[in-house]
């Protein structure tokens, strides 16, 4: 296939690829890219950030059968080879078995991440802290609860831009749309705890490699931002 949708760079955001490589471990369906067009937000993937934040707000005046049209395209461009209903079934049970462990109060012994070690540590430190208390699937009213971590685009992406920009800036819906919600962290977060975090958000909650770029990413995101 062309690599015409094979991901790339938007505002120093990773746009991820919209074919058969998307990095989002539950396939997109038609509808749920309708959902995320329209409204910025689908309860399988998430909430859109960064970039396309204009891009729904502009989609929000389109008529919406020309919506459905782009979702139904997109759709096809990122089907993937068939797969089975188990592999779903272990995309979700991972994710859940993740977050439960994710207890606030039960210390940083409680959700180790899969390398170990000081940076692990200091990363499970502050997301004790700092996430813990809303990314664990016991707590929170259905219709706010955030998207379980290992399901989404931006912890199973192949490079960590998007999640320090989520962590520093925070998750907001569409003006007048109800959906989950996030504070940034930015100026909470020194630069050395942006990146132990997200470094262990990756090593917890996704099955792909861990990053090795983080810190350079935090480093340019933040000086970018500083300007």
């Amino acid at each position: 296939m062309s690599d015409a949708y094979g991901g790339g760079d938007a505002e120093h955001w990773l746009a991820p690829a919209m074919n058969e490589d998307s990095p989002a471990p539950l396939p997109w369906t038609a509808d749920e890219i309708f959902n995320y067009l329209r409204y910025g937000f689908d309860a399988r993937h998430g909430i859109a950030a960064g970039p396309m934040v204009d891009v729904v707000q502009n989609l929000a005046k389109a008529r919406e059968e020309d919506v459905r049209a782009i979702a139904v395209y997109i759709a096809d461009r990122m089907r993937r080879p068939v797969r089975q209903a188990k592999s779903n079934d272990e995309a979700n049970a991972f994710a859940q078995l993740q977050e439960s462990a994710a207890v606030p109060g039960m210390g940083r012994d409680a959700i180790p991440a899969r390398s170990g070690g000081v940076a692990s540590d200091s990363g499970a430190a502050v997301f004790e802290g700092a996430c813990a208390t809303c990314h664990y699937s016991g707590s929170g009213l259905q219709s706010t609860k955030p998207v379980p971590l290992a399901l989404t685009t931006s912890v199973n992406a192949p490079d960590p831009r998007n999640l320090i920009h989520v962590v520093q800036s925070g998750l907001w819906p569409a003006s007048g749309e109800r959906g989950a919600m996030m504070p940034g962290f930015a100026a909470e977060l020194t630069d050395d705890q942006l990146v132990a975090v997200v470094s262990y958000v990756r090593e917890r909650f996704s099955r792909q490699p861990p990053w090795h770029d983080v810190s350079q990413n935090v480093r340019a995101i933040r000086g970018t931002e500083r300007r």
